[in-house]
């Protein structure tokens, strides 16, 4: 009798973030594995992907511009379809309060998103029970260490354009006395202190994931900034504007040791 192969459906995974980086990272590792992969970079999006079923486990970034994730994990736990869904949300160690609100909102898992190498969520997931179709886990952890060092020596390459692009930002914000203009500008900083941290863990820069994780929540008060003014609602602006300009010796001081250690030969692992 002929056999007829039924081939495994593959289980899906979907990426909340917004930062490219992290997102192929995740992506390839985790195609890697046998998952299928869906991304969404918003609240809605996001939403619409769980909506339509299929989701066998979501990662979520915390710290995303302009969404509110912990309404957004209150929203998907008050849906009767999804109250099971394991969510592992990805932290800044440096916002615990935020880390505790996912939590009691609904998060199964929550793991600083730096200090953890993606295959020690990827173990995470296998341990909520979703597991991929790869054949061999061996080959697969060979083929992520090389891939590991190839990206490695590419963000080496391109370490004097990050320092460059960062310089670039806190130059617009410090030349410009225009409120919009300096907003504007430390939101572009908050992104790529969020980036950098990312890149950084990858390489094991423990002292560059250090200062970037620590300005990217102290400039936190931005995302919840950002998100209002979509909202159409800045009623609180004035006092979210003024905990930032507190702390912006902090940024200031932080920034200048970041700009040195990225620099300086020390920042080879």
């Amino acid at each position: 009798m002929k056999r007829i192969f039924t081939p495994v459906k593959k289980k899906t995974i979907l990426i909340v973030d917004e930062d490219p980086f992290a997102i192929d990272i995740y992506r390839e590792k985790l195609e890697a594995q046998g998952f299928k992969v869906e991304v969404a970079r918003d609240a809605a999006s996001a939403f619409e992907t769980l909506k339509k079923g299929g989701v066998d486990l979501v990662i979520l970034d915390l710290c995303l511009p302009v969404i509110n994730v912990v309404e957004l994990l209150k929203d998907i736990r008050s849906d009767s379809g999804m109250q099971s869904l394991p969510i592992i949300t990805l932290s800044n160690p440096y916002l615990s309060n935020l880390t505790r609100a996912a939590v009691d909102a609904g998060a199964t898992k929550s793991v600083a998103k730096v200090g953890n190498a993606p295959e020690k969520i990827f173990e995470l997931v296998r341990e909520l029970g979703v597991g991929g179709t790869s054949p061999g886990v061996s080959g697969v952890v060979g083929a992520l260490e090389g891939d590991q060092e190839k990206l490695a020596a590419t963000l080496l390459i391109k370490w004097p354009e990050t320092l460059a692009k960062l310089r670039a930002s806190y130059q617009a914000f410090a030349r410009t006395e225009r409120e919009d203009s300096r907003r504007a500008a430390l939101l572009q900083m908050h992104r790529q202190f969020r980036s950098l941290a990312a890149k950084a863990s990858i390489l094991a820069f423990q002292k560059i994931v250090q200062l970037s994780t620590a300005l990217e929540a102290l400039l936190e008060p931005l995302r919840e900034l950002e998100r209002l003014g979509h909202e159409g609602d800045l009623s609180g602006a004035h006092a979210l504007l003024a905990d930032v300009r507190y702390k912006f010796p902090r940024v200031q001081s932080a920034f200048t040791q970041l700009v040195q250690t990225l620099q300086s030969s020390d920042s080879q692992p």
